[in-house]
């Protein structure tokens, strides 16, 4: 797998760029992407970035952007950050008609869901969700589905990454879903992802629609007034 931290100049607060480029495990498959090549996870495969768990649990105002196809048609898990048990986690998940970005804190576990429509077989989608000020905001192809500072299940406050204590496990197309001593049911993603990327800022609009329209690139600072 292709990690590529780029420096401030170039990405100011650009955690991590995982290209994807070569696939970091030999029960993934390589195929063409919207940029480079990308992995195909198939039923149960994902990729492991938890050497940048510590890294990402102290990150507070966020953005993940990744492109995605043909996920499962149940939950499809993108990423997850968790110390490891299912009371402690958030995910960014696809479903049949929603881009989901849900946590747990304790015994219950909430959500925001943004209502897509459907998933196009075959087709790639760029989805992104962006932490700001205690909303959460969901994307598909550099639209805007909606935003909430509250779960939609339960009313309870959305958190950032740095909610997670401690978090010892971040995965790709996987989410290790089990009470402490229980054994675990993981869920995965099934399809393709690629050029997935990690800001400790949450993008502007049109900063989100600017990954969009130039799959391979990252954020270009030039475009936010706030920079």
């Amino acid at each position: 797998m292709q990690q590529l931290r780029v420096e401030s100049k170039t990405a100011p607060r650009l955690i991590a760029r995982w290209k994807l480029d070569e696939v970091p495990s030999g029960d993934l498959v390589s195929i063409s992407g919207v940029a480079g090549r990308a992995v195909e996870l198939g039923r149960d495969g994902f990729v492991d970035v938890s050497d940048w768990a510590e890294e990402l649990g102290q990150t507070e105002a966020f953005t993940i952007s990744a492109w995605v196809r043909n996920p499962s048609p149940g939950v499809a898990i993108l990423f997850s950050l968790s110390n490891g048990t299912e009371a402690d986690r958030v995910q960014l998940h696809l479903n049949r008609g929603h881009l989901v970005f849900g946590w747990q804190t304790g015994l219950h576990y909430d959500a925001v869901h943004a209502k897509v429509g459907q998933w196009e077989d075959d087709r790639w989608y760029h989805v992104a969700a962006v932490w700001r000020k205690g909303v959460i905001s969901l994307f598909r192809d550099g639209e805007q589905l909606g935003s909430s500072s509250f779960g939609h299940k339960i009313g309870t406050r959305v958190p950032n990454l740095a909610s997670v204590g401690r978090p010892t496990q971040a995965y790709f197309g996987k989410l290790s879903d089990s009470a402490a001593g229980d054994a675990v049911v993981p869920q995965y993603f099934g399809g393709a992802i690629d050029e997935v990327q990690i800001y400790a800022k949450p993008l502007q609009h049109k900063n989100v629609r600017y990954l969009y329209e130039h799959p391979g690139e990252t954020w270009d600072p030039r475009l936010d007034s706030e920079e």
